[in-house]
């Protein structure tokens, strides 16, 4: 569906990219509804992830604040949001955003993009935060879905989720299973991007804890981006 074009792309790892001339200078309304869904979520966050929060911020800025009638445009707005807010260090606003979105899976499909990217955002701000349990309700949500449900993307976040938590317990066993568990999955897919996320985190545990060589996950971490 070219409605999902840089919402795929994001899953896997490429750029997303769109002209800002287009958006600043025609209205919001103006532009085509999937192109306003490119602009409000994937080109957002890729330039956060990318550094360039500066451009981040401008598109937002041209993103109305008034609830949207369509619920992908709410989707895209709130991932959009959540993108900036943890970019700014703003931890609690980006869980409230990514959790919004999150919420509306009952509406779009736990299959959407816009689901799988929210409970990845939710993760996000709640690791950079140190309060995993922001993002536990929807993870255990997530445990309970029915197989049928619980896509290879879906299933590398929990699993992500699950590392994070066995680090905080101390559980460096489980936590190593669960970040492999997640690699492996999300390699099977060729989510490029958030395999990098997941080999990072791993490699710094792997450091943090005095286990193993973490240079190997490290390296490949920096070739996935």
């Amino acid at each position: 569906d070219p409605r999902e074009h840089h919402q795929i792309a994001l899953i896997a790892g490429r750029p997303a990219e769109l002209p800002l001339a287009e958006l600043e200078e025609t209205e919001w309304d103006a532009i085509p509804w999937s192109t306003r869904l490119d602009y409000a979520a994937p080109v957002i966050i890729m330039n956060v992830e990318r550094g360039r929060l500066d451009i981040a911020r401008a598109i937002l800025a041209h993103v109305p604040t008034e609830e949207r009638a369509e619920t992908q445009e709410r989707g895209s707005i709130a991932l959009g949001r959540a993108a900036v807010a943890r970019g700014e260090g703003r931890f609690d606003d980006a869980l409230r955003w990514a959790l919004e979105a999150a919420a509306l899976g009952g509406t779009v499909g736990h299959f959407h993009p816009i689901f799988k990217q929210a409970i990845a955002a939710a993760l996000d701000a709640a690791v950079a935060s140190g309060e995993l349990s922001g993002a536990a309700e929807v993870f255990e949500r997530v445990r309970r879905f029915s197989r049928g449900l619980r896509t290879p993307l879906v299933d590398a976040q929990l699993a992500r989720s699950d590392a994070h938590r066995g680090a905080q317990d101390g559980d460096v066993a489980e936590a190593d299973r669960r970040f492999r568990n997640a690699a492996e999955l999300l390699l099977e897919v060729g989510a490029g991007f958030w395999l990098a996320v997941v080999l990072l985190e791993h490699g710094e545990l792997l450091v943090a804890r005095n286990e193993g060589d973490a240079e190997p996950l490290l390296t490949e971490a920096r070739g996935s981006f």
